[in-house]
């Protein structure tokens, strides 16, 4: 009797663990599927985000090479109205002054265009780095997942 009473027992604890251990593989398995569609979630909010990042990079570059034209062209203006200027010295002083005052704004132009320009290089390097942080957290959740997989 004492080996029967002995082995029932021993079953129920060996019951007990196994429905313990399933419940456990049970946890994980929920644990997983919630961790792998968060990084799929993660991973689409990343590649939107860089998607978006590239096209407003792209959209911000044709906007600084239009910016650069127009101020090449307006130098361009301005060289050849000095030129005109040369010819006739009684209005060269009535012009150098309307040049002066263009100049002036060029400048005030060419600070503000830099100014973005600046602003824009900052952008770019901003987006840059949240490209690396969010590339070494998917690999951080990648590597989070596989070791889960693992345990498995």
């Amino acid at each position: 009797r004492d080996a029967f009473s002995h082995a029932e027992a021993k079953e129920c604890v060996s019951t007990a663990a196994l429905v313990q251990r399933g419940a456990q593989l049970q946890q994980l398995e929920e644990c997983s599927g919630d961790l792998q569609r968060r990084l799929d979630a993660w991973q689409q909010d990343v590649h939107k985000k860089s998607s978006t990042l590239e096209v407003e990079t792209t959209r911000l570059q044709r906007h600084l090479d239009e910016l650069n034209a127009a101020f090449r062209k307006e130098a361009g203006s301005l060289r050849a109205v000095a030129e005109s200027a040369q010819s006739s010295v009684a209005s060269a002083f009535a012009e150098r002054d309307a040049l002066h005052k263009d100049l002036q704004k060029l400048r005030s132009r060419q600070v503000e265009r830099e100014t973005e320009a600046s602003s824009l290089k900052s952008a770019a390097v901003a987006a840059a780095s949240e490209a690396k942080a969010a590339r070494a957290q998917l690999q951080a959740l990648q590597h989070d997942f596989e070791k889960a997989q693992r345990r498995e």
